[in-house]
C-alpha cells in the first residue's frame, strides 16, 4: 500500500485479497483529500471495507449498523462539512438500538417501529422525517458498497400529518427587540450586546456572525463580508471554520447607522487590548463566543425584559419580518439573508399575506 501526489491530486494504490484468494490491484483517486495523511486514512478505510467483505463471505455473518456508521463517517469526513457530520452523529442517537443489528436483519418494519415511537413521543413531522432520511442515507451507502442488496428505508413512507399545524415562526417586533436590548448590560456583557444587535439588524445565521473577524468589517464603506461559518462543540476541537451553507450565503452586506456606531465603539474598545489582532473574532477574541452561553444569557435578558422568549435564530426571522412588513424588495431581502427568493417566500408566506392586506388597503384608500 502506498499514497502519492500527481498534478495536485492525491492517489493511493496497492492490492487486496478476494475471498477466493485472488489478488486485486487498485490505483484510486483520493477524493476530497488535501494532503498525503488524508489519503493514507482514506486508503486505510478502503482496506477496512474490503476486509469486512471478506469476513462476511468467510463467516456467513454480516456487518452491523454500528460498524457501518463508523465506516461511513470515516469515509465521508473529507467530503462532508464538519457541521453536517456533527448533526448526523447527533441524529444517530435516535437510531442507537440499530447499532448491534446486522444489516441483513434491518427490515422496513425495524425502521418503522423507531419512527412510530418518535411520533408517539411528540417529535415533529419534520424531525421524524429527518431521522428517516439519515437512516436512508447511511443504508444507501451500504448498498453502494455492496454490503446490502437493497435499502429497507425505500419501503418506509415519509410521515404525513394532514391535520398538523405548520410550525409557527417566532420573531420580535422592533419594539420588543428595543425592550430586550435596553436591559442588556453594555459594560458587563458588551460582546453579547453587540452580538444581539448584529443579529437583529443584519439577519445573519449565528454561525456566520460568530465566524467573523475584524478583517471582514469594512468601516470605510460600512459593509460586512460573509464568506464562512463556524462549527462548535466538535469532538476534540473547540471550533472549526467551514464554507457557508450555500453559494448564496457568500455575500457582502451593509450595516445600518445604529449598528455602525455600536460596532465602531466595540472596535475602539477591543483594539486597545494587549493581544488584539484584526484576525481576532469580532464576537470573542482569539476564540469565538460560546454558542451555549449566548443562548443562556439571551433567555435571561428576554425574561427580565418581559418579552416572549425566542431562539437566537429567531432574530434572523425578526430581521426578515421587519423588512417584509416595511415593504422591502423581496429579491433584496433574499440577497441580504443569503437565501434565494423561493426560500424566503416559502418561509415567510404568512408575512406576505399581511403585507398584501396593507397593499390592498392603500389601493382602497386612494382609488375612487
Amino acid at each position: 500500500m502506498s499514497v502519492y501526489q500527481r498534478d495536485n491530486k492525491f492517489y493511493y494504490k496497492g492490492k487486496y485479497t478476494l475471498p477466493d484468494g485472488r489478488s486485486v490491484f487498485y490505483n484510486r483517486l483520493a477524493k476530497g483529500c488535501t494532503c498525503l495523511e488524508d489519503a493514507r486514512i482514506l486508503e486505510k478505510n478502503f482496506i477496512m471495507k474490503k476486509e469486512l467483505e471478506r469476513y462476511e463471505v468467510r463467516t456467513g455473518s454480516t456487518v452491523t449498523f454500528g460498524k457501518l456508521c463508523e465506516i461511513y463517517f470515516e469515509d465521508r469526513r473529507n467530503v462532508r462539512k464538519s457541521t453536517t457530520i456533527q448533526n448526523d452523529k447527533f441524529g444517530l442517537t435516535k437510531l442507537v438500538r440499530l447499532r448491534p443489528v446486522c444489516l441483513c436483519d434491518i427490515k422496513p418494519a425495524t425502521i418503522q417501529v423507531i419512527l412510530d415511537e418518535m411520533e408517539k413521543n411528540g417529535a415533529s413531522t419534520s424531525y421524524v422525517n429527518k431521522i428517516r432520511s439519515l437512516a436512508h442515507k447511511i443504508l444507501a451507502y451500504a448498498v453502494r458498497e455492496d454490503l446490502l442488496e437493497s435499502n429497507p428505508v425505500d419501503k418506509v413512507a415519509k410521515l404525513v400529518r394532514p391535520d398538523e399545524l405548520e410550525e409557527e415562526i417566532h420573531f420580535w417586533t422592533y419594539d420588543e427587540f428595543s425592550a430586550f436590548i435596553e436591559n442588556v448590560d453594555q459594560n458587563k456583557h458588551n460582546r453579547y450586546y453587540c452580538f444581539y444587535n448584529f443579529q437583529y439588524f443584519m439577519g445573519c445565521r449565528k454561525g456566520e456572525s460568530l465566524a467573523l473577524n475584524w478583517n471582514d468589517i469594512n468601516f470605510d464603506n460600512n459593509t460586512v463580508k460573509i464568506n464562512k461559518t463556524i462549527a462548535q462543540q466538535l469532538k476534540g476541537i473547540p471550533y472549526k471554520l467551514t464554507p457557508p451553507k450555500t453559494k448564496n450565503s457568500i455575500r457582502t452586506i451593509k450595516m445600518p447607522d445604529m449598528l455602525i456606531k455600536i460596532m465602531r465603539d466595540r472596535y475602539a474598545r477591543v483594539s486597545q487590548e494587549e493581544n488584539f489582532s484584526r484576525t481576532n473574532f469580532v464576537f470573542g477574541d482569539e476564540q469565538p463566543l460560546g454558542i451555549k452561553y449566548i443562548g443562556v444569557l439571551f433567555k435571561q435578558y428576554a425574561e427580565f425584559a418581559g418579552v416572549p422568549v425566542i431562539r437566537i435564530h429567531d432574530l434572523r426571522h425578526s430581521h426578515a419580518s421587519f423588512l417584509i412588513n416595511k415593504g422591502a424588495n423581496i429579491k433584496a431581502i433574499a440577497s441580504r439573508l443569503g437565501d434565494n427568493v423561493e426560500t424566503v417566500l416559502g418561509v415567510y408566506t404568512h408575512l406576505f399575506f399581511e403585507t398584501e392586506d396593507e397593499l390592498v388597503k392603500i389601493i382602497n384608500e386612494n382609488c375612487y
